[in-house]
């Protein structure tokens, strides 16, 4: 069964799924052994992922012996065997209104928080949405990186944890730790140069950009 599915089935999910909501919710889902994994709301619904993610009870037609067990595809950090839990989170700022800067600051149980100028940077990459659309920007995995966020987990930590991403207007959007997670994410998430010189976020690979966040003002790494 789809992971969004379940959460409409058992009343997780607010009735009405609008970008901000898509943006910003995120499930803990925890394991009968304490595994834990993070999934955005929007990387769960069908109308913003290329792929389902998928809550399954049989593997090639087969029951599994671990009851439940948490699949997204092309990704096995977050293949959680034995789910027994399923809670729905919304993440909002600790921030009140900044003016969007090419300085971003970076916060959380980090080894390096701080002030990060991302135009001072070389380590621009570009990518390709799924709509086409070009893009070019410094991917987030390697400011958490400077920060030292993979100097503290390996992928089983990182699997739950979230990234919230804050603009200057208070908005908020939340990435899974393992979408950020440089061995893990299936392709890098970008923070992109705009043309008043502020970063926006893009996740290349969401059907519709309802991640896309102008005016970045901060990233902040949180347990689920």
């Amino acid at each position: 069964m789809p992971l969004l599915a379940y959460a409409r089935s058992v009343g997780l999910l607010p009735p009405h799924l609008d970008d901000h909501t898509s943006r910003a919710g995120y499930f803990l889902i925890t394991a009968v052994d304490g595994a834990r994994a993070t999934v955005g709301l929007a990387e769960a619904d069908p109308e913003v992922a290329v792929c389902p993610i998928l809550l399954a009870t049989e593997q090639d037609g087969e029951p599994l012996r671990t009851g439940v067990r948490l699949v997204v595809p092309r990704e096995g950090t977050r293949s959680v065997a034995g789910v027994v839990d399923i809670t729905y989170h919304t993440s909002a700022s600790d921030d009140v209104s900044h003016s969007p800067s090419t300085v971003i600051e970076v916060r959380g149980p980090l080894p390096r928080p701080g002030a990060y100028d991302l135009a001072a940077r070389s380590d621009f990459v570009a990518a390709v949405g799924v709509d086409g659309a070009a893009h070019r920007g410094v991917p987030v995995h390697l400011v958490m990186g400077d920060a030292g966020m993979f100097a503290l987990t390996d992928g089983e930590a990182l699997a739950g944890q979230v990234v919230v991403v804050t603009s200057a207007d208070g908005r908020v959007a939340v990435l899974a730790g393992s979408e950020v997670g440089p061995r893990y994410a299936r392709e890098p998430v970008l923070l992109v140069s705009e043309m008043d010189g502020t970063f926006c976020l893009v996740v290349p690979y969401d059907r519709r950009p309802t991640r896309y966040l102008p005016g970045v003002v901060s990233l902040e790494l949180r347990e689920g």
